[in-house]
């Protein structure tokens, strides 16, 4: 798995930033990404819409999944190389679903990244100690 994660992806992904016209990024055919598998999981089927549209149309391998109750499932299905997390979800949140994830050692080398509305300090350090990179 390449350790280089586009560096415009989260603009990206949470809407803040256009797709570049003009010299921005290289063709999907042309990153050295290409073929990283992602896994989207978060409670709003729009929020999964979009964010699995722009990772596929810059290169990525990207698949959904609505909800979290049926994402370990999904998980052992899939085997992403990244983890694409909501936190605040009905059921089993974020940081419930990341301790799972880091409980099963068949997932040790897959990056995990927590995505939230919040921006608080105390919740990127939650998310650390349950184990999201």
């Amino acid at each position: 798995m390449s350790e280089k994660i586009d560096e415009n992806l989260y603009s990206k992904m949470m809407g803040l930033t256009e797709k570049s016209g003009e010299g921005g990024e290289a063709e999907p055919d042309q990153r050295e990404d290409k073929g990283i598998s992602v896994l989207l999981v978060d409670d709003s089927a729009m929020q999964l819409d979009v964010a699995t549209k722009i990772l596929n149309e810059a290169g990525y391998d990207a698949q959904s999944q609505l909800g979290s109750e049926n994402a370990m499932e999904r998980l052992r299905e899939v085997r992403p190389d990244i983890l694409v997390c909501d936190v605040m979800m009905p059921g089993i949140n974020g940081f419930s679903l990341c301790r799972q994830i880091r409980a099963d050692d068949s997932f040790d080398d897959m990056r995990i990244i927590m995505a939230s509305a919040k921006a608080y300090e105390a919740d990127q350090n939650k998310a650390k100690k349950a184990g999201a990179n």
